[in-house]
């Protein structure tokens, strides 16, 4: 009478995933550091969507567009040094660029990079580029860095900037600003004197 060999049970036994398990390289995820303002979006720099062409014969400095922008900066206790990186306008760069404040009849050019203090908003300003595209239409966006600093003073003292999420928006017309077809809803006569007298 021939022995029955005893079968061996198909398939992986539980002590052998027991020993698999204890070899396993456990996955840990550790999440690098990342500034504050990393997960704002487009919480710091907003395209509202319209702004205006500077015509060469009007502007000496700049020749290209200005366009509405707001900046925030939410927290308290770090100011925002803002640097504008890229504007491109239906994918044309707009060359260099600054950044000027309108806010109640002043004509502040702030420049690239400038400063958001803690807490605040600032509602009326126009980026302001150096060359105009080929189109005055399409898609809009501007590509920036941001560096924390103690306070407004100390932007420019050095330091490391980060790339922030761009801002985007789509804009339907950029219409001279010299004239009525530049409306006051996009910038008020004193604030397009101002941009098309900008000087640097």
């Amino acid at each position: 009478m021939s022995e029955i060999e005893p079968q061996q049970p198909s398939g992986i036994s539980r002590r052998r995933v027991t020993q698999g398990v204890a070899w396993a390289v456990p996955v840990i995820a550790i999440a690098a550091p990342v500034p504050a303002f990393a997960g704002a979006s487009q919480g710091i720099l907003t395209l509202e969507g319209t702004g205006c062409k500077l015509p060469g014969a009007s502007n000496d400095t700049y020749k290209g567009y200005a366009f509405n922008l707001t900046a925030t900066n939410p927290r308290s206790d770090v100011a925002y040094c803002i640097k504008i990186d890229t504007v491109t306008l239906n994918g044309s760069n707009l060359g260099a660029a600054t950044v000027v404040n309108l806010a109640s009849g002043a004509c502040s050019n702030l420049g690239n990079p400038f400063c958001v203090a803690a807490s605040t908003t600032l509602t009326d300003l126009a980026i302001v580029t150096a060359d105009a595209g080929s189109s005055s239409n399409g898609q809009l966006i501007v590509t920036y860095s941001v560096r924390e600093t103690a306070n407004c003073g100390a932007c420019n003292s050095g330091g490391t900037f980060v790339a922030a999420p761009p801002a985007s928006t789509g804009i339907n017309d950029a219409p001279p600003i010299n004239g009525a077809s530049c409306p006051p809803t996009t910038f008020t006569p004193a604030q397009k004197v101002c941009l098309a007298s900008l000087v640097l």
